[in-house]
């Protein structure tokens, strides 16, 4: 993303061009590029902080540090076919969570927003909190 000449784009076709040098995948590039905007002056930006992001990516996946469990409710929803939240991962984030609900959306991988948007809108809106 930070290869992506955002000055000299015309057009978001040009950014997903750089992209495609170092992401092959179209659906990593397509959910990627929904974070360019264009300008009201007619050039780009992304809407997250990109250099916040890449200068702290080493903290991504570190252990989480906590001192008490944090008791109110929460809602941690996984991908079916992600490896990120495996079931034996449960007990450890019960331990920290003692309040956690935890769903399964089926047939989704990490990013189960792009993948499956009605059900994973429809889990967060029935969770209360």
């Amino acid at each position: 993303m930070k290869s992506v000449p955002l000055t000299s784009l015309e057009k978001r076709d040009d950014a997903e061009s750089v992209l495609l040098k170092y992401i092959p995948d179209f659906g990593t590039r397509t959910f990627l590029l929904k974070n360019l905007k264009r300008n009201t002056d007619g050039s780009f930006s992304w809407k997250m902080n990109l250099d916040t992001i890449s200068d702290n990516i080493q903290e991504v996946g570190k252990e989480l540090d906590y001192y008490l469990p944090i008791e109110m409710p929460i809602l941690f929803i996984r991908g079916g076919d992600s490896g990120y939240v495996k079931d034996k991962d449960m007990d450890d984030i019960s331990e920290i969570f003692p309040n956690a609900q935890f769903e399964t959306i089926n047939g989704s991988g990490h990013w189960l927003h792009a993948d499956n948007p009605d059900q994973f809108y429809d889990l967060v809106m029935k969770f209360t909190v």
